[in-house]
């Protein structure tokens, strides 16, 4: 393992990389059965007790991360962008499992949520939504050369978006002006528009292509 904590680089192998992945799902599976578990006080002590002797024994290998904390040359793989993203990194057990699909004009991908990102009683935290957004106009904007920090996002609220049900998010380059992209999104259920979202990044790459038609995309889907 590296002591910088936010390396580009990692020298982790295949192995390494794999067993993390088992941890990863073993905890994300652990924390949602947490969210649901409604146990005798003995199970729930024993529980802890196993869970803390873990902890302690992990402790002398807390020395900084395995993996890349950001790799904008993903090789294909979007997941390996930020494999500690809380929003979708796979290597974080609080985020969920994102399935991209990568176009010429969008980015995609499809999410079902669970009792984890409740809000409202049955819907989807508002800030998760929002997080959600960031991520996925962020990321779709890495695969265009264009990457940069989040000048603001601007979501809107339409519907409220339900636990449980196959989500489907789109990310757009509406234009690029000089180092300025700004890009929109949408969250659907079906044919119905629940989450509109507006985001400027600052391009820190300057390898920008040509100006997107993502706008009119948006406006006939």
């Amino acid at each position: 393992m590296q002591a910088n904590t936010h390396n580009r680089d990692s020298q982790a192998t295949d192995q390494q990389r794999r067993a993390l992945r088992r941890v990863n799902d073993a905890l994300r599976s652990l924390i949602r059965q947490k969210m649901r578990l409604d146990a005798p006080a003995e199970h729930l002590d024993e529980l802890a007790g196993h869970l803390e002797q873990l902890a302690a024994n992990n402790s002398p290998y807390v020395i900084g991360r395995a993996l890349e904390y950001y790799k904008p040359d993903h090789g294909g793989d979007i997941n390996a962008v930020q494999p500690y993203s809380p929003i979708s990194g796979l290597y974080n057990p609080i985020a969920p499992i994102w399935n991209y699909q990568l176009q010429s004009d969008r980015l995609t991908v499809e999410l079902t949520l669970d009792d984890v990102y409740e809000g409202p009683p049955n819907c989807i935290h508002g800030g998760i939504i929002a997080g959600v957004f960031d991520q996925l106009l962020a990321m779709f904007s890495t695969t265009q050369g264009v990457a940069g920090p989040t000048l603001y996002l601007n979501v809107q609220y339409l519907k409220p978006t339900p636990l449980y049900q196959p989500l489907r998010f789109e990310a757009f380059i509406e234009r690029i002006e000089g180092k300025k992209v700004f890009t929109i999104g949408q969250c659907r259920l079906g044919d119905e528009v629940l989450s509109k979202a507006e985001a400027l990044f600052i391009n820190q790459l300057m390898t920008a292509p040509a100006e997107s038609t993502g706008e009119k995309t948006l406006h006939e889907t």
